[in-house]
């Protein structure tokens, strides 16, 4: 049996490329037992006019089968699913209280305009904008600090951590309670009729959303607190814990929204599956549209032009070279000019397969129109190239990352891999998302997983039956051991500015069986 997605994830942590600061960092994480998922975090610039360049290097062990005949690259899109979108603002619980300079304060203000006019359809979709921003910030800072509170919970240091961890716990009830009970004062003023319908539903689901993720968030750390070995002296904080969560569920129940229930397996399948939906409600203002066609044409034609041409070049010099020494109807004339026309063609389709290695950014598969969905505005553009390459044709650094924890010279030659290259391009039109954010501090994510299905196909059972020798015995038993594939993934970020290249690469170990991922290993 396949592992569950939680003991997958709870055994391989993320991940992550690129330091605080940069302009460009990732996480790699798997996101089931079939799909690894790269998140790319794209930071805000000082100014316009940073490229920045995301290339992925798989290296596949050939005995799976995976070469450029039986993976070409509309088959690797298909195993693709990419998403882009605004990263959740970063802002704590205290700064979104209701005082009029604050997130609430401009909610409240933005109500008042729309009861005050209730035909005004601009004011109107703002409010469900804001609505729905409000939830993802509260959700992410929910999911943010309970986090951390588990990881100093599962550290079990003592002394000073300990009373951390209470003034934390402490400060965080603090807070959401202040912000959840001034955002529940609204409730009135959208439910009483004199709004659109639209507005009124939006602010439910929302406010079902921050109570389910409080409620699990809370749910966690609980668990967390019993599995420590300081469990006795973390009991405040999981009596606190428990009384916040049973209030979240108790808010949910006097407000009609839905529960688990015990022994009601369709209910609960029903309560799960909402939970998703309203998960995509409101994240939806924060994602992105994107427009995919196929990439320039142009370029594309006239490299293989270009190749066309350098192979009829070769063609018509060799004709004028070998009818000086054979006659034109004679045996050795026809077996060059075969020979030539055989040459002709494996310099175009070589010199084609070159420009595509080596011109990703011109000779782009796709071309990737980003927009946002609220405004209709063009944000960026990316561009989207796969190709399979040579060892030789690898950069330096990758090669030399690749064969950092070779043992021998020759264990290259005992293990030969198949290479894949993803590269993406993508610029950002800082101005218009300034617009759309109205902030000056953004950060855009990308994220995507790649399904590990057909690397499987070709792989011999998940267990071997091996001869092993025991000398305490003095008997030969067979046992049963893990037969398990390695694929490699070098991960290159690159931003670009006018003169300041930005580079940082690393190397993680996708571990799997006939049966899924296993785990992810860093490999420095």
């Amino acid at each position: 049996m396949a592992p569950t997605t939680t003991e997958l994830i709870a055994a391989s942590e993320a991940v992550r490329g690129g330091d605080d600061g940069d302009l460009i960092e990732s996480r790699f994480a798997l996101h089931d037992s079939h799909r690894i998922e790269l998140k790319v975090d794209y930071a805000r610039a000082d100014q316009s006019g940073v490229d920045y360049r995301v290339e992925s290097f798989f290296f596949i062990p050939s005995s799976l089968g995976i070469d450029s005949q039986s993976y070409p690259s509309d088959r690797f899109y298909r195993d693709v699913q990419a998403h882009i979108r605004f990263k959740t603002p970063n802002l704590a619980l205290d700064v979104l209280k209701g005082d009029d300079d604050t997130v609430l304060g401009d909610l409240r203000e933005l109500l008042g305009r729309c009861r005050r006019n209730p035909s005004d359809e601009n004011a109107r979709e703002h409010l469900v904008v804001e609505l729905k921003m409000f939830g993802c910030v509260v959700r992410a800072n929910v999911r943010n600090t309970l986090w951390n509170l588990c990881q100093r919970v599962r550290e079990g240091r003592r002394d000073r951590a300990l009373l951390d961890i209470q003034s934390i716990s402490e400060r965080f009830h603090s807070d959401i309670g202040n912000v959840l009970t001034r955002f529940r004062e609204f409730r009135a003023r959208l439910v009483d009729g004199v709004l659109a319908r639209r507005v009124a539903d939006t602010y439910l689901n929302v406010d079902e959303f921050i109570s389910l993720a409080v409620e699990y968030g809370l749910a966690e750390l609980v668990a967390a607190i019993d599995s420590s070995r300081n469990r006795a002296e973390l009991e405040p904080v999981r009596r606190a814990a428990c009384d916040g969560l049973l209030q979240e569920r108790g808010h949910r129940k006097a407000a009609g929204y839905g529960s688990l229930v015990d022994d009601d397996d369709r209910n609960n399948e029903y309560f799960v599956y909402r939970r998703g939906r309203l998960k995509k409600f409101v994240t939806s203002a924060l994602w992105l549209e994107i427009e995919r066609v196929r990439g320039d044409k142009g370029w594309v034609q006239l490299a293989a032009a270009i190749a066309a041409g350098v192979a009829m070049a070769f063609a018509v010099l060799s004709t004028v070279g070998y009818t000086r020494w054979f006659g034109i109807n004679s045996s050795g004339f026809i077996v060059a000019a075969v020979i030539s026309y055989m040459m002709k063609d494996r310099i175009k389709d070589a010199l084609k397969s070159y420009f595509s290695r080596r011109m990703t950014r011109w000779l782009a598969d796709y071309s990737v129109r980003i927009i946002d969905p609220i405004g209709g505005q063009h944000i960026g553009r990316c561009r989207e190239a796969v190709c399979h390459i040579r060892s030789e044709d690898l950069p330096h650094d990758v090669r030399e990352l690749r064969r950092t924890d070779d043992t021998s010279s020759i264990e290259a030659d005992s293990k030969p891999e198949t290479i894949l290259k993803y590269e993406k391009q993508i610029r950002i039109h800082r101005d218009a998302v300034v617009q759309r954010l109205h902030s000056e501090h953004f950060e855009l994510s990308d994220i995507l997983r790649f399904d590990f299905s057909e690397f499987l196909t070709r792989t011999d059972d998940a267990r071997s039956m091996v001869a092993v020798y025991d000398a305490a015995s003095n008997r030969v038993s067979q046992r049963e051991l893990p037969k398990v594939y390695h694929t490699n993934v070098i991960v290159v970020l690159t931003a670009e500015r006018k003169a300041v290249p930005s580079r940082t690469l690393y190397r993680v170990r996708v571990v799997f069986d006939r049966r899924g991922i296993r785990r992810l290993e860093r490999v420095d």
